[in-house]
């Protein structure tokens, strides 16, 4: 078993990054007590998909690619209840590997509500919202995509309240005049940074270079345990590459995972493996978390254990809406319970392989 290399570098790093705690993180002494100041029911809605209408100047949007993408008027319509609504919103493109080049056709984008406007819907207590739509408009590979990225963040969920939370869409893109530009797209809104900040008494905090061993180190394992279930290498603690610290009062910062769509289980068809890395194609697992003790793993292997009916109840969710999805995922998570639950496999993929650099 490999043990954990606490340099002088480190040890100065976590003495300013406990400085950066106490400066940033002043809400709250743990991250057990979400708050609730304002209304926000997008994420707590019982409805498993939510129909939506989303009236724009497509064209003109996708065009905007710049470094910084400006707003374009645009208009959002839903049913609630019996009432048609229709409020009024500005529409950015954001992101990065699938705003820019010609992979994605539909690039993710940003609603920015007025605040006055969502009271008493669906979207109360939204502002700037990131909406993640499948990748082309057409070919069932672009929607299994999504769906299965949507579970992705669906399934963390059940491992730790510390996850963005996401709500399942199905999208049809307008044009002024009533021209299609996307019907039935599948896509899901993604928890804001405030909504998770808020929710969870913290604020995130960048501070690059910090080793996963200075994190929250149960978190940490969690995450490490969640990408190798979905089959994703593509992130880093020290790079901050899909991975946010979120800094509390009284602890070490906590990180938080998201965008999986590098991962085997999205199995997108754009998505490679890193070039340094032995596998070939992104359903390779290969395990990206650092060395820690067995006892910490046998805590993880519990706790993904005890929640092993209920990611498969978020599984079923695919099953009314794509069944090859759901088929595909199903034996997806279960190799790698099969690998959790196996001895001497578990031993060499979490304790032999991990890394300790």
């Amino acid at each position: 078993m490999a043990t954990r290399n606490y340099s002088i570098f480190g040890i100065r790093m976590l003495l300013v990054f406990m400085l950066l705690i106490s400066t940033y993180a002043s809400k709250a002494d743990s991250i057990s007590e979400p708050s609730k100041t304002r209304r926000a029911t997008l994420f707590e809605s019982t409805t498993k998909v939510l129909p939506v209408k989303i009236i724009a100047d497509w064209p003109k949007v996708w065009a905007d690619t710049g470094l910084y993408p400006s707003e374009h008027q645009g208009f959002l319509e839903f049913i609630e209840g019996e009432k048609a609504i229709k409020l009024s919103v500005k529409i950015s493109l954001r992101g990065d590997f699938r705003l820019n080049g010609d992979h994605c056709s539909l690039k993710p984008i940003r609603l920015n509500f007025k605040k006055k406007e969502v009271v008493n819907t669906v979207w109360e207590g939204q502002d700037k919202l990131k909406i993640v739509l499948q990748c082309q408009s057409k070919g069932e590979e672009y929607k299994s995509a999504v769906l299965n990225e949507f579970i992705a963040y669906r399934i963390l969920n059940r491992l730790t309240d510390v996850s963005y939370k996401v709500k399942l869409l199905e999208i049809n893109l307008k044009g002024f005049d009533g021209s299609e530009f996307g019907s039935q797209i599948a896509g899901f809104a993604l928890e804001s940074d405030e909504e998770l900040e808020n929710r969870l008494s913290g604020q995130f905090i960048k501070v690059h270079n910090i080793h996963p061993n200075y994190v929250n180190l149960e978190q940490m394992l969690t995450i490490a345990l969640f990408e190798y279930m979905i089959g994703n290498t593509d992130w880093s603690v020290k790079a901050l590459h899909n991975i946010k610290l979120l800094g509390v009062v009284g602890g070490p910062p906590v990180p938080v995972a998201y965008d999986f769509d590098f991962s085997g289980i999205v199995n997108a068809p754009y998505a490679i493996p890193a070039p340094h890395l032995p596998i070939s194609t992104v359903r390779e697992r290969y395990y990206n978390g650092h060395c820690q003790p067995i006892e910490e793993l046998e805590k993880q292997k519990k706790l993904f254990n005890d929640r092993h009916d209920l990611i498969i109840q978020e599984l079923e969710i695919l099953k009314a809406i794509d069944l090859n999805s759901y088929e595909f995922s199903k034996n997806y998570i279960d190799e790698f319970y099969d690998i959790l639950n196996t001895g001497d496999l578990s031993e060499s993929v979490f304790m032999k392989s991990c890394r300790n650099d």
